[in-house]
C-alpha cells in the first residue's frame, strides 16, 4: 500500500504505483484539470511522475508561483522550437523561467533577424500549439547527452552538461523538438495558448562582453487573450552592456495596459546577424486567468 501525504495531513491510499496526475484525479476532477505540476517530497516534478513509495505530494495550477514558472519555461520551450521550424541553423543556449518572465538565448548562425520577424515566430508558435504535442520527459547518462547534443551540432548544450556535475540528466521532447532541461513542463503544447513577442534588445552570453552580443526579445503569455495594448512612456539609455544591444543604443520603453509596473524594451533600431536572446515578460497573474 502507498500512502501519499497532501498539504492538509491527509493521506490518500493506494496499492498500486500511481501517477501525480492519478493522485489530482482522486481528490478532484477540477484539481486535475488546473494541475500543472507537483512537488512530491518537496521536489516539483512533472504530472505523469510514477511515485512508487510512501511521500508527501503537493499538486500546483497557475494559481501558484510554482505553476506560474512552469507555464513561462514551456512557453519558452515552444518558442524555440518555432524558431528552429524557421532557422533550421539556430542553436540553443539556455532558456530558463526568472522571476518576471523568462528568455532564451539563441546562436542564428549568422541569419539575419528582424523586429518584422517576431510575427513570424508568433505564428509558427501558433501552428505547434494546434498541434497539442505531448511534452515527454527523457532521463540518459551525461555522456550519452554530450554524444546526443554534440551529434546536433549544438556547442551550447555540450558546453553546459561538460560542467555538470551529474550521472544522469533530463531531456525533453515535443515532436522534432529536444531540449536539455531540468523541468518539470506542461503536458503539451496545446496548453500554451496565449502569448505575445514584443520587442527585441541585447545581451550578452552569460553576461560576458567578450562573448556574442545577444539581442533581447520580450514575451508575454497567459490561459486566456489579455490586452496587449501598450502605452508608450518614453527613451531610456541601456544601464549595462549585458541589457542593450550596443553601447550606444537607446532603448524605447513600453508599458502593457494591463502590467504597467513591468516595463519592456524595444531597440529604435534592430537588424541581427549575432545571436539572440529571447526573453518572457512578466506572466498575467493567476487571478486574471480562472478561478
Amino acid at each position: 500500500m502507498i500512502n501519499v501525504t497532501l498539504p492538509d495531513g491527509s493521506v490518500k491510499q493506494f496499492e498500486n504505483k500511481v501517477s501525480c496526475l492519478e493522485v489530482a484525479q482522486s481528490i478532484s476532477q477540477g484539481l486535475a484539470r488546473n494541475a500543472v505540476c507537483c512537488e512530491v517530497d518537496g521536489v516539483l516534478c512533472d504530472l505523469n511522475k510514477v511515485i512508487e513509495g510512501d511521500c508527501t505530494l503537493k499538486v500546483h495550477t497557475l494559481k501558484d508561483a510554482e505553476g506560474l514558472a512552469v507555464l513561462r519555461h514551456s512557453t519558452a520551450h515552444l518558442m524555440a522550437q518555432a524558431i528552429s521550424r524557421i532557422w533550421s541553423k539556430a542553436k540553443f543556449a539556455i532558456g530558463p523561467s526568472v522571476a518576471n518572465g523568462f528568455y532564451y538565448d539563441v546562436d542564428f548562425e549568422g541569419d539575419v533577424i528582424a523586429p518584422e520577424d517576431l510575427e513570424k515566430i508568433e505564428a509558427e508558435m501558433a501552428k505547434i500549439v494546434k498541434e497539442d504535442l505531448p511534452i515527454v520527459r527523457e532521463e540518459m547518462s551525461r555522456t550519452d547527452a554530450i554524444e546526443f547534443f554534440r551529434s546536433r551540432g549544438d556547442g551550447y548544450k555540450v558546453e553546459i552538461l561538460s560542467e555538470l556535475d551529474a550521472d544522469t540528466v533530463s531531456l525533453y521532447r515535443q515532436g522534432e523538438y529536444v531540449d536539455l532541461c531540468r523541468g518539470p513542463h506542461m503536458t503539451s503544447t496545446g496548453k500554451l495558448k496565449v502569448f505575445k513577442l514584443t520587442s527585441i534588445a541585447g545581451a550578452y552570453w552569460r553576461g560576458d562582453t567578450k562573448t556574442k552580443c545577444l539581442p533581447v526579445s520580450t514575451v508575454r503569455h497567459s490561459r486566456k487573450k489579455p490586452n496587449w495594448t501598450n502605452t508608450c512612456c518614453g527613451w531610456r539609455k541601456p544601464k549595462s552592456a549585458t541589457t542593450a544591444n550596443l553601447a550606444e543604443s537607446w532603448i524605447f520603453s513600453t508599458y502593457s495596459t494591463r502590467d504597467r509596473d513591468f516595463p519592456s524594451f524595444s531597440p529604435k533600431e534592430w537588424c541581427c546577424a549575432t545571436p539572440l536572446r529571447i526573453s518572457g515578460g512578466r506572466s498575467i497573474p493567476a487571478r486574471a486567468i480562472r478561478k
